[in-house]
């Protein structure tokens, strides 16, 4: 998350789609920047800031509001991935809150844990609601009120084009914090393809994604 009244532009910050890379590049532009709590939180959704705006009388429809968006199954192999989730569905910094919320980093934090999920088991049971499109880009009425989606499969050009909407002068984009994903058996059964593809439904259609390869088995890519 990121606040300009001085460029007047939001960046809502969407976890796993190069949210990390995408505060870097504008985060010199920023009058406020994330953290681990309310209002400014790093991954917040648009209404809860649009209220926090409201109630501090800034004009939220003077503000340019961009956010990114990834291929689904991607973002959710990434995810877990990243996230190492436990049998009850809390993430590495969720079982670590106390010191996470504090700005406290430990190697540990990040170890797996004995009780981690097979993927597609996890799959299937995982709250994606947080993680979803919608909720980053769509006002209190369902409307849309982001002004642009930059796709991380075009990050560069994106990024660029945002920049030069807002008056920054962009040059290196650096690639922050990316998941090594494959080093975990990420394969989709049937009914986990069918979930992600249910549950992302938005940004398959805006981005006309598929999925990938290197995560459906075989045997669905046949059918």
């Amino acid at each position: 998350m990121l606040i300009s009244h001085r460029y007047k532009f939001i960046l809502l910050s969407r976890y796993k789609c190069a949210s990390t890379t995408i505060r870097a590049v504008f985060r010199d532009y920023a009058d406020i920047t994330g953290t681990q709590h309310y209002p400014y939180y790093h991954h917040t959704h648009l209404v809860p800031l649009k209220k926090h705006f409201q109630s501090m009388g800034w004009p939220w429809e003077d503000y340019y509001i961009f956010t990114s968006m990834r291929n689904p199954w991607k973002m959710v192999a990434s995810l877990y991935s990243y996230g190492l989730p436990d049998a009850r569905g809390r993430y590495w910094w969720e079982r670590h809150w106390d010191e996470v919320s504090r700005d406290i980093y430990k190697p540990e934090q990040r170890a797996i844990p004995s009780d981690m999920p097979q993927f597609s088991e996890w799959v299937l049971g995982a709250d994606f609601s947080r993680f979803k499109l919608e909720p980053f880009i769509n006002d209190e009425t369902g409307r849309r009120a982001a002004h642009y989606i930059i796709p991380v499969e075009n990050l560069g050009p994106a990024i660029y084009e945002v920049a030069a909407r807002i008056g920054a002068a962009v040059e290196a984009i650096p690639r922050l914090n990316p998941t090594a994903y494959r080093e975990f058996k990420v394969e989709y059964s049937s009914a986990a393809y069918r979930r992600v593809r249910r549950e992302f439904a938005l940004d398959i259609a805006l981005g006309g994604y598929a999925p990938s390869r290197l995560h459906i088995l075989k045997n669905i890519l046949k059918r």
